[in-house]
């Protein structure tokens, strides 16, 4: 009769205890399905978010070198990869040469993609007054001037 006792002490302890702590099947968490990008920023330009069509677009200035950039976001989701690698908010640098897609995981493990699209501004030509239109270095009128530029965005006239 005294196992009998103990035995039902411990039955009932375990049951109790299991329970208190969850073990008891009460309800499961419920995980967010939430997986956008609600604000962006690249290269220091705000940008324009259409969160329905799931695209960003980015407009910087002229000579912006948009192979090496760092964008820095918030996001409702657990991750935001590009392709296998997991990015970081203002740290990792991407290239934006061509369109990004970003994976974006839910807590539910949902995934959205995402598409930065960056758009270079031309530069500017800017005709230095008082020259002919077809200038050569030594300022002489010819028919076939080359124009081109250099990396510091100074003209060269050929």
């Amino acid at each position: 009769m005294k196992r009998i006792a103990a035995l039902w002490i411990v039955l009932w302890s375990f049951c109790s205890f299991m329970t208190a702590c969850g073990g008891g099947g009460g309800d499961a968490p419920v995980l967010s399905s939430q997986n956008a990008i609600s604000a962006y920023i690249l290269a220091g330009v705000s940008v324009t978010i259409d969160e329905a069509a799931k695209t960003i677009s980015v407009v910087v200035p002229a000579l912006t070198d948009v192979s090496s950039l760092s964008a820095t976001y918030t996001t409702s989701g657990v991750t935001v990869k590009i392709g296998a690698a997991v990015q970081i908010s203002g740290v990792t640098v991407s290239d934006f040469t061509s369109p990004v897609v970003y994976p974006v995981m839910a807590q539910d493990g949902s995934t959205a993609n995402c598409t930065v699209t960056v758009t270079v501004t031309p530069a500017a030509w800017h005709h230095p007054a008082g020259f002919p239109d077809n200038i050569s270095p030594d300022r002489q009128d010819v028919s076939s001037a080359r124009v081109a530029m250099d990396n510091n965005g100074n003209a060269i006239i050929a």
